[in-house]
C-alpha cells in the first residue's frame, strides 16, 4: 500500500487524504505524458499544433484526480485479514494501465484541458476536441496493452466512431468508462494467438 500509506494521514483519529504535491515525480511524469499525448493527438487529427492551447493547471487537476483514485483503489480494493497482531494487508491491488487511461479520459472529458485558437476546416473536430483527445488516450492505452501482450489490435473506423459518439453524447461515470475500457482490453488479451 505504497501510495495509500503516503497519501493518508490520521487526523483526530480519522483517516484524511493528503494529495501528492506538484513536485512529486508521479504527478510531473503524468503531466508530461498528457502533454505529449495531446500533441500526438493534434498531429494525428490534422490540427495545427501551434493553435492548440494546453491548460497545464487543468492537467495538474486531472493528475491529482488520477492519483487520488489510485489511492482509493488501493485502499478499498485490497484485502486485509485480521491476525493476532491486528489487521494485516493480505493482497494489495493497484490500478492497471487501462483503468488509469479510463480515469484520465474521464477527467479530460470533465475539465476540457485543450482549446483551439485557429479556424478549422471541420468544426466537429474542434467542438469535440477534448472528446477526441480522450478517445485517442484510451485507444493508445489499448494499443500499448495489445503490443505488450503480443496480440493484434486494429482500431477500426467503426470502433473509432462508436467510441467518439459515446464520449461526446453519453453520460459515462468513471466506473462505466473503466468497465468499458477494461472490457475492450480483455477482448484484446483473450483473443486467440
Amino acid at each position: 500500500m505504497g501510495k495509500a500509506r503516503n497519501a493518508i494521514q490520521i487526523v483526530d483519529e480519522q483517516p484524511v487524504y493528503i494529495p501528492l504535491l506538484k513536485n512529486k515525480d508521479f504527478c510531473a511524469e503524468w503531466v508530461q505524458i498528457l502533454i505529449r499525448s495531446s500533441l500526438d493527438y493534434t498531429r494525428a487529427a490534422g490540427l495545427e499544433t501551434l493553435a492548440v492551447r494546453i491548460n497545464e493547471d487543468l492537467l495538474w487537476m486531472i493528475v491529482c484526480k488520477i492519483e487520488k483514485r489510485e489511492v482509493y483503489y488501493e485502499v478499498f480494493h485490497s484485502t486485509v485479514e485480521e491476525t493476532d497482531a491486528g489487521l494485516q494487508l493480505k493482497e494489495a491491488r493497484e490500478l492497471d494501465e487501462l483503468k488509469r487511461a479510463a480515469i484520465a479520459a474521464y477527467w479530460i472529458l470533465k475539465y476540457h484541458p485543450l482549446s483551439y485558437g485557429a479556424q478549422a476546416a471541420d468544426s466537429i473536430d474542434i467542438s469535440c476536441l477534448n472528446q477526441g483527445f480522450a478517445q485517442f488516450f484510451i485507444l493508445s492505452a489499448l494499443l500499448a496493452v495489445a503490443d505488450e501482450a503480443n496480440k493484434r489490435f486494429e482500431v477500426t473506423e467503426r470502433l473509432r466512431k462508436d467510441l467518439q459518439y459515446a464520449l461526446c453524447n453519453w453520460s459515462l461515470s468513471r466506473e462505466a468508462l473503466m468497465l468499458l475500457v477494461d472490457s475492450l482490453g480483455e477482448q484484446i488479451i483473450n483473443q486467440p494467438s
